[in-house]
């Protein structure tokens, strides 16, 4: 029965009551609630009165703001606790599950990285009356019950609450934003790992073009494992930046060359690494890399970076390795049928063809 369906909320500027009840929405009115993005901020959006939050060509500077956890206005506040997957309504009012937020085109198009950021998914005004649809026949009391795919990040305003308060470490398998992990290292808070591998992916890629054709992959594919890192060819980190750069972060050099100076034509440097803002690098397994002379201040340097080392050799056999410095930040690479070692962090690389969430 349509008095049984929860409505809509509609958060537009630009559209009006007129339009939702013409095609391509053909809405009836008490189907959709509209409202404008300066009110959100007073609106009590409970899940047992709306199916869904719909956020129709918001002002510019919001969702990117969101993205890097940004909450600097009420209007942020607001959106922030709609995207927020523990968000139920009301506080202490015990509904389940949280109000899934689209964002509403015209016609699907290619999302903005924003949007992947806060694992907002489109939808087209012809879908609506589905959305209506679905949200009644959920069998959790009506309540639409749709995972989202961002588990809301600590911001860097989180962190320095969590600063005042007295916390000194700060699990470093949660999701936060990079700026969260930034003020973090500023404020001499201890980003502890953990024990979960990380899952190393080789792209294949070989041009601009091949990232352009991945980047909504590489966003999906980032949301769904926080442990997943990619391989990108040297080359190709400024594009892969450019394209993704909320994953520039999550970039790993194929190789790196222990010394510190002399003619290598062709070798990444760890200070390339560095400058590049890459998560770690790959250390080959070639006597010219791990039987250098000068590979414990290689490793050192690394750590004193905060630059992992992604090693298919088994520690042990590292000569010179200094394991009071330098253990934390080594970190064994699997690579098919060989394993490293089975103790500690450990991390995985995956070619693209066997790559599964």
């Amino acid at each position: 029965m349509m008095t049984a369906m929860r409505a809509l909320v509609l958060i537009s500027d630009v559209l009006k009551r007129a339009d939702l009840s013409a095609p391509p929405f053909n809405l009836a009115p008490e189907e959709v609630f509209l409202t404008g993005y300066e009110y959100l901020a007073y609106l009590g959006i409970r899940s047992d009165r709306f199916a869904a939050v719909l956020l129709h060509q918001p002002p510019d500077h919001i969702l990117p703001k969101l993205a890097l956890g940004l909450r600097d206005d009420s209007t942020l506040e607001a959106i922030w606790d709609l995207l927020n997957p523990s968000f139920s309504g009301h506080a202490g009012d015990g509904l389940p599950g949280s109000i899934p937020v689209r964002i509403l085109v015209s016609a699907p198009c290619r999302p903005l990285s924003a949007w992947f950021d806060l694992g907002l998914e489109q939808i087209i005004p012809a879908d609506c009356r589905k959305l209506l649809l679905e949200a009644a026949d959920s069998p959790h009391g009506g309540h639409m019950n749709i995972p989202n795919p961002r588990s809301a990040p600590l911001t860097a305003d989180d962190i320095r609450d969590l600063h005042q308060q007295g916390k000194h470490n700060v699990d470093a398998s949660l999701p936060m934003t990079d700026w969260a992990r930034e003020t973090a290292v500023s404020l001499g808070m201890t980003l502890t790992e953990t024990s979960r591998p990380y899952r190393l992916l080789r792209l294949r890629v070989n041009s601009r073009h091949d990232i352009a054709v991945r980047r909504e992959n590489l966003h999906s594919w980032a949301h769904a494992d926080r442990e997943l890192l990619f391989v990108v060819p040297a080359p190709l980190w400024p594009a892969f930046a450019e394209m993704a750069p909320s994953l520039r972060s999550r970039m790993v050099a194929p190789s790196v060359f222990v010394e510190e100076k002399g003619a290598f034509t062709g070798e990444i440097s760890l200070g390339m690494v560095i400058d590049a803002g890459c998560r770690g690098a790959i250390l080959p397994a070639s006597p010219a890399y791990t039987g250098s002379k000068h590979l414990a201040s290689f490793l050192k340097h690394a750590a004193r970076s905060g630059i992992a080392i992604f090693s298919p050799s088994p520690l042990e056999s590292l000569t010179e390795y200094d394991i009071m410095t330098a253990r934390d930040r080594v970190i064994p690479l699997q690579c098919g049928l060989h394993s490293a070692s089975s103790s500690g962090q450990t991390a995985r690389l995956i070619e693209e063809d066997e790559f599964s969430i």
